[in-house]
């Protein structure tokens, strides 16, 4: 076992959006729609208010990089950025479902769902709105549910689209004067991925026989696979999160969210990655329903990066939800 001492444990659930890219401020929200940053000392701050019309759900709210600005969906589906007086700067109707800002936060990537068989990706430019270019395509999966991400030291991004059993896809989305996307791994159903800072690798989890794979970038090189793994054994399924750490190593997730250190070379655990005082315990003492189930549970169900810092969240359910935050550089210190 790998026991990790955060740097800071803020009492309280604090939904942050998960970055590959650096940002002059990081920025946090609660379910009233409070902003917050941190302080030197990885104290929540108040920094101001989301517009009360925003979706609060995952992928719906993006923070600039370098300003005090957020773009969100509002509950129409609109898209919109708020100023941190929660004042709608500019809005645009549409059918809106996810979105993010670019790396430089020049532009505002989005994407709608027109029916269950088309969609759009739109880019739209941050300071006016001004719809810059747009492509549609065909919903591939029928009805998929749609994910943005950023790419490390990129303008770029990745699109996921995901219907259950009926797969995954996986395209990288360039704006040139159009916007251009290249499928990634066809014939397959990776999720998206977890990169180097550096850009050069990554990994991903093929969601069909849960097994991991490690590439090159920005070739997408194959450099190795899991081999099959013992659908019986419940500690071994894979969970979602994944972090591909500075160092090399990686961080990744089972089914019952416990978190494992992970070598994206050789594709093995080499520990359990627990933090001090959220130890795993029995799935009963978190999940009230689930009275006899004994299986050993982690209390930490999130584990993502934002630019530099990692932040982790407990369950909702917790009798005690958290965040806590710690420096990318005193985790890997801590690892040894």
């Amino acid at each position: 076992m790998i026991l990790i001492k955060p740097e800071k444990i803020c009492k309280g659930i604090y939904k942050y959006i998960s970055r590959n890219n650096f940002a002059d401020f990081i920025f946090f929200y609660d379910v009233n729609y409070n902003i917050y940053t941190l302080d030197a000392e990885y104290n929540l701050i108040n920094a101001g208010k989301l517009n009360t019309d925003a979706q609060l759900s995952y992928n719906t709210v993006s923070f600039h990089p370098s300003d005090k600005k957020a773009a969100v969906i509002l509950k129409d589906g609109s898209l919109a950025v708020n100023d941190f007086n929660a004042d709608i700067l500019w809005r645009k109707t549409g059918s809106f479902v996810c979105l993010i800002y670019s790396k430089c936060g020049n532009y505002i990537w989005t994407a709608e769902k027109l029916g269950k068989t088309r969609l759009r990706i739109s880019i739209f430019d941050s300071i006016s709105g001004s719809l810059l270019t747009f492509h549609e395509m065909d919903d591939l999966l029928y009805d998929s549910s749609l994910r943005i991400s950023d790419i490390p030291g990129s303008d770029n991004i990745i699109l996921e689209l995901a219907a259950g059993q009926d797969g995954i896809c996986l395209f990288e989305c360039k704006y040139t004067s159009r916007i251009e996307l290249t499928e990634l791994f066809q014939h397959n159903s990776y999720i998206t991925p977890a990169w180097s800072p550096d850009r050069t690798k990554m990994i991903t989890l093929e969601n069909d026989s849960q097994t991991y794979a490690h590439f090159s970038c920005p070739q997408y090189k194959l450099l190795a696979e899991q081999a099959k793994i013992d659908f019986d054994d419940e500690e071994s399924m894979p969970g979602y999160n994944m972090i591909y750490l500075k160092n090399g190593l990686a961080i990744i997730q089972n089914m019952n969210y416990r978190h494992f250190l992970f070598d994206p070379v050789k594709l093995e655990r080499l520990g359990e990655i627990v933090f001090h005082g959220y130890e795993p315990v029995p799935a009963k003492q978190i999940y009230k329903s689930l009275k006899d189930d004994n299986t050993l549970c982690s209390r930490i169900v999130y584990f993502d990066r934002i630019g530099t810092l990692l932040a982790a969240q407990t369950s909702s359910k917790d009798d005690d939800p958290v965040t806590v935050f710690i420096d990318e550089d005193i985790f890997i210190t801590q690892l040894t």
